[in-house]
């Protein structure tokens, strides 16, 4: 028998598979016959089952993504409805402590804890050690720095999760770029010796914000550059000495 092209499309992609040629058999050999057409139908088999498979997952990502809440057909007309209403969003709140679906998470294994501790402990020594050198130089009127609290949030996020999307080198390098020079934006608008527009508690906010803002619509979002935006609007003089440096 000739080889059989088999096509299909499995959520927009095409998929294309060529079985080969069954070998020719005598018809009397009723076994080879079955395993020549199992042959043939291998690729047929294997397609269905990847697609099938492919459809029950987005299939459960959609359900977990927009899970039904009981409050959704809900009316509220006077205080009894409004309470229970509030008393079923406390109760789902609280639910959430068990993780997505109520299912903790079963944490990771021993081997990936012992190297995500051992990453984050070089790392941190690396950034300790390089922090000491620059101290020793001046630049304007104080010292200069490599090490900041949220470096620690970083370094976590790095071994810890390394396949997250959050902990890709191009999520953190343009989540800390967007972050601080949002942060010295804004702080011309808070500080005093400039353009003193907004109070300082206000730019405080406003300046993770609009960084939380930009990371989400340009897809690098990664949490502690969140922090760098407030370690830089709540830092003193030494701090923001550094400037766009």
């Amino acid at each position: 028998c000739a080889p059989v092209i088999v096509g299909n499309v499995v959520r927009g992609a095409v998929v294309v598979y060529k079985t080969p040629s069954c070998p020719a058999v005598p018809p009397d050999k009723a076994e080879d016959v079955l395993l020549s057409a199992i042959h043939v139908l291998g690729p047929l088999i294997k397609l269905h089952t990847m697609q099938t498979t492919w459809k029950k997952t987005m299939d459960d990502c959609s359900q977990n993504l927009e899970p039904y809440s009981p409050e959704d057909d809900m009316e509220i007309n006077n205080l009894s409805d409004a309470m229970e209403y509030a008393w079923i969003r406390t109760k789902m709140y609280w639910s959430k402590m068990a993780g997505q679906n109520q299912q903790p998470h079963a944490g990771y294994s021993l081997k990936h804890s012992v190297w995500a501790a051992f990453g984050v402990l070089v790392t941190l020594l690396v950034v300790l050690g390089i922090d000491h050198l620059v101290q020793q130089h001046t630049y304007r009127e104080g010292t200069l720095f490599a090490l900041i609290a949220s470096f620690g949030a970083v370094a976590t996020n790095l071994f810890a999760v390394p396949s997250s999307p959050m902990s890709q080198p191009r999520s953190v390098l343009c989540a800390h770029l967007i972050a601080g020079s949002i942060a010295l934006l804004v702080d011309y608008l808070t500080n005093q010796d400039l353009y003193p527009i907004l109070p300082q508690w206000l730019g405080t906010s406003l300046a993770p914000a609009l960084a939380a803002a930009l990371m989400a619509y340009s897809g690098t979002i990664h949490p502690p550059a969140g922090a760098c935006a407030v370690i830089y609007m709540m830092g003193d003089d030494l701090v923001k000495n550094v400037g766009w440096l």
